[in-house]
Formats: C-alpha cells, structure tokens, sequence
C-alpha cells in the first residue's frame, strides 16, 4: 500500500521500520518521532515479518500524519534478513535509514543533518551516534554505552583498508540503527547475504562493504534514542544467542570461501583458515587497539550531553 505515489519527485530518504510482534505503543512512538523530521524529502515503509496479530488498519492510523508511506505484511515469518530485503526492493529512496519499534529520532532535524552530510561525501555509508536508553519501573534510565568507542577512527584517511576493517572486526562497531546509508549498495550485500544469514544484517553486511575497500563516516551528533533490551542483539535471551552466533558461523564461513585470499581473511584466520583461539584473538584486538590509539584522540563519550527533557517529552506525548 502506497500513498503520496510521486513518480517524479522520489524521497530522499526511505525510513524503513522493522516489526514483528511489535507493541502498539513502541510503534506509536518511532513513528511520531519520524512524522516530524523536517527539511528533507522522506517516506516510511513498515515492513512485518509474519506476525500473526499484525493489525493493518491501526498501522494505517498510526502512518496517517505520514503523507509517502508503504505497509508490507510477510504472510509468513521470513526473519531479519529478508523481511528487511522485501523493504528495500519496494522502497523509494536514494538512501535508507533503519528504525525498530521503541527506536526514536532524537530530534526533528535529525535526517536532514545527515542527509546534508552524507550527499557531499564519499563514503555511501554514514553514521552517528546512539543514546542507549530504557524504562524501569516508568524511569527513564540513560544506559552509559559508547559504541563505537573509537568513532573517529573512521574519518582518518588510513593507508590500508585493514584498520578500519580489523577495528570493526574486533568490535569497534557503529550501531545499526544510527547508519544513513545509499539504498543501491545496501541491497547488493544484501543480496550476497540473505541465502545463508536470517537474522544479522549490519554487522555482516558492514563488514563485507568494508572488505570490498568501502569506507564510513563518521558524523557526531546523536542520531537516535536507542531502546536497550528491545531488539535480538540487546535481548540477552539464552535463545537468541544461540541463533546469532549461527548467524556469525555463517558469515565467517562465507569469508573463508569467498575472501580467502584477502590479507583480511590471512590475518584472521591464518593461512590455512583455521579460526583463532579466544585468547590469540583477545591479544590480537588489545594490539590492534594499542596501534590505533596512536593514530590520535579518537574516543569518544556519547553520553556526556544529552537533552534527557527530549526523551521525556516524545515518550509522554506518545504514551
């Protein structure tokens, strides 16, 4: 279902939100939190991955201030993967930002911001950063995470696409939900993934863009008020673990076949692609970071100044 068809003047940005079993009023919220963003062209798609109790007409009321916006409904579950691979063949955009329920944008400029950014850079991917949140006991609890904790490692004009590369390999890792990224690129490690993984979309399509020599940037402001606990990654459930770290098996699988002959893939899992021990791959990260922080100062604390009054007042209003 589509509103707002404009053929002629596509968005500048498709906002694609990822539900399954979503509650009503987590949705309310990310949705509001959108419908005002001002000063770029965008459009909505809320994609379902087979929920049984999807309600598609209260969908339809909640998108009603959204004048561009599409609502797929998988009949069946189809996981992560290719419920957000359905999203970006049907979406309009040239670039894509991911939202879950719960996820709200932490101001009303904050895709212009980005969108201004990233059109005159290099880089087809973007990123910024993520204020970790949640509710206890109906207090707003801001969670201290600083994730990446090296950010502007990725702005550096590095020599060799390895650091950027071993720096996200051992867990210097932006947050998906903060990324603008260009909507063609996206798909095509999409599509390299979506036979094999059914869950894990950034990480692995991430770190196969950056094998292929591509680069981020890194803007710092905060892009998103990010829900901790809601999501598979933050869960914690014993359940979910199993099924993620199948998803890694996966991917290093898919590196060892398809990338054997990187310097990449040699430096990681030696030359005859025999993953490392807990301990050597501990000792690798604690080098590689000794060897980055000497490029210069590029730590960052996220959480230092944030407006908590924002937070606040989105929740109260959408409650």
């Amino acid at each position: 279902m589509f509103k707002g068809d404009d053929e002629v003047n596509n968005p500048n940005v498709s906002v694609i939100i990822c539900t399954y079993h979503s509650a009503n009023e987590k949705l309310k919220r990310t949705i509001n939190s959108v419908s005002c963003q001002h000063g770029v062209k965008y459009e909505v798609i809320i994609t379902d991955d087979g929920s049984e109790d999807f309600d598609l007409p209260s969908v339809e009321n909640l998108l009603n201030r959204i004048e561009r916006h599409i609502i797929i409904h998988n009949e069946k579950n189809v996981g992560t993967v290719n419920n957000l691979y359905t999203a970006l063949r049907k979406c309009n955009g040239e670039y894509v930002f991911c939202l879950s329920p719960g996820d709200i944008m932490y101001s009303d400029d904050t895709l212009y911001r980005l969108y201004q950014e990233v059109v005159n850079a290099e880089e087809t991917i973007l990123f910024g950063n993520a204020v970790w949140y949640w509710i206890k006991k109906k207090e707003i609890q801001i969670i201290p995470v600083d994730e990446p904790r090296m950010p502007k490692l990725y702005n550096q004009k590095c020599k060799s696409y390895l650091i950027p590369l071993l720096s996200y390999y051992y867990m210097n890792r932006p947050v998906g939900v903060t990324y603008l990224r260009k909507r063609e690129v996206f798909i095509k490690y999409m599509e390299m993934i979506r036979e094999e993984i059914k869950f894990v979309e950034d990480s692995t399509t991430t770190l196969l863009y950056l094998l292929d020599g591509g680069r981020m940037k890194y803007l710092d402001i905060p892009v998103v008020w990010y829900e901790y606990g809601a999501g598979i990654s933050t869960s914690k459930n014993e359940k979910w673990t199993k099924i993620l770290k199948q998803d890694f098996e996966k991917l290093e699988e898919m590196l060892k076949q398809r990338y054997s002959n990187t310097d990449f893939v040699k430096c990681v899992y030696g030359e005859e692609n025999q993953s490392m021990s807990d301990s050597v791959r501990y000792s690798m990260m604690k080098l590689l970071l000794t060897i980055l922080k000497k490029i210069g100062k590029l730590t960052n604390r996220i959480g230092k100044k944030v407006d908590v009054a924002n937070l606040k007042k989105q929740l109260e209003e959408n409650i």
